[in-house]
């Protein structure tokens, strides 16, 4: 990564190491890093449901699985909305810093 071209111009152009990591190096090497962050946060929501069902801590995910078990249909539809929309929700900032952090991704 700190070998790449621009990286090198940008070092050649006589900056200073601090602007040239944090300006041209940095932006680059923190997509990869967004994403799976980005993922993560889906899988933790996903865990939440299994660690507040073994510990009972009260919760979205023991609310869900309690009203599975009682089959309170709109509970489900309700508690499976709120969690996929977070997940949407998450996607859709990781999308946004994707843009932030490299110019020269568009939204089209």
């Amino acid at each position: 990564m700190m070998s790449e071209d621009y990286v090198r111009t940008a070092r050649a152009k006589g900056l200073r190491e601090l602007f040239v990591t944090s300006r041209h190096a940095l932006p680059n090497a923190l997509i990869p890093l967004v994403t799976v962050v980005g993922l993560q946060f889906g899988y933790i929501l996903g865990g939440a449901v299994v660690i507040e069902t073994i510990f009972t801590w009260p919760g979205v995910g023991l609310f869900t699985i309690q009203a599975i078990l009682n089959r309170d249909y709109p509970v489900v539809q309700a508690s499976v909305f709120i969690l996929a929309t977070a997940v949407v929700l998450i996607n859709l900032a990781v999308d946004l810093l994707y843009v932030w952090l490299d110019p020269r991704i568009r939204v089209t």
